[in-house]
């Protein structure tokens, strides 16, 4: 489970949930488009993948009908080897 799979749905990617833990999150390969990953357990916080390898938790809610997302930390950067 330490690898986000992808899973075809009516022409779109849906992402499995990862376990919120850094092995896990680490994982997350950058892809060509910024993608959300959710997060298992957590209902709306998912892991934002960009295409730079720079990754954020993002939490989605909904709000009188209105879909919303809000970041709840800092971009999280890989250090260079």
């Amino acid at each position: 489970m330490g690898t986000a799979k992808k899973i075809e749905t009516e022409g779109r990617q849906e992402r499995q949930p990862i376990r919120l833990n850094k092995t896990d999150v680490d994982a997350l390969e950058p892809g060509v488009k910024d993608y959300f990953n959710p997060v298992e357990g957590y209902q709306g916080l998912q892991v934002r993948v960009l295409p730079n390898g720079e990754k954020a938790f993002v939490l989605r809610y909904r709000f009188s009908g209105v879909q919303r997302k809000r970041n709840v930390s800092t971009t999280l950067r890989q250090k260079a080897a």
